[in-house]
């Protein structure tokens, strides 16, 4: 399909435009990540599903008006948006998006902490014994760990010599060979 310079022209700066808004909000999801300090695999996670949908919404936009045909200068234009709000705009939507996400981070802990307060205060006599049975059971494991550790030293070491081993239900009766003089 032939497109008349005027077309192209638009598609560039329409392309540009959606380059534009596509990083500035890669920049909120980056903000977002970063005041919530996520795990790394959960960033990643993030990044590439915000990557496929951006990379699926050019795609669709470039079906609907390009007839699904990507030229350079719609690849170039989109990063071209981008790069100009990179350039632009990042160090001024910093200084108002981190404080934002804070407070708001800020907030919706006050209100967890509202609405987790009841539960606490029934399940908080519970919590303390499960709480010390937890600990018992944890010391109690890791003595007897030990203690296997040290039994099973002991007898990989009567093994390897070829020692019978004290309580073993397993006992062979070892035949007498026969000597022929």
């Amino acid at each position: 399909m032939i497109l008349s310079f005027s077309f192209q022209c638009r598609l560039f700066m329409a392309v540009t435009v959606i380059g534009f808004f596509a990083a500035f909000l890669y920049h909120i999801v980056f903000a977002l990540c970063s005041v919530s300090r996520t795990h790394g695999i959960i960033k990643g996670a993030a990044d590439i599903i915000y990557w496929c949908a951006f990379s699926f919404a050019l795609f669709f936009f470039l079906l609907k008006y390009n007839s699904g045909e990507v030229r350079p200068f719609s690849v170039a234009g989109s990063f071209l948006g981008m790069l100009m709000y990179y350039i632009l705009l990042k160090e001024k939507t910093d200084r108002i998006l981190y404080p934002l996400f804070i407070v708001v981070k800020k907030i919706l802990l006050f209100i967890l902490n509202i609405i987790k307060a009841p539960f606490y205060a029934i399940l908080c006599p519970f919590y303390r014994k499960i709480n010390k049975f937890l600990i018992f059971s944890k010391k109690s494991l890791q003595n007897r760990l030990k203690y296997e550790k040290i039994t099973l030293g002991y007898r990989t070491k009567l093994f390897l010599r070829g020692e019978k081993i004290a309580g073993s239900k397993n006992k062979k009766k070892i035949k007498p060979q026969n000597k022929q003089p």
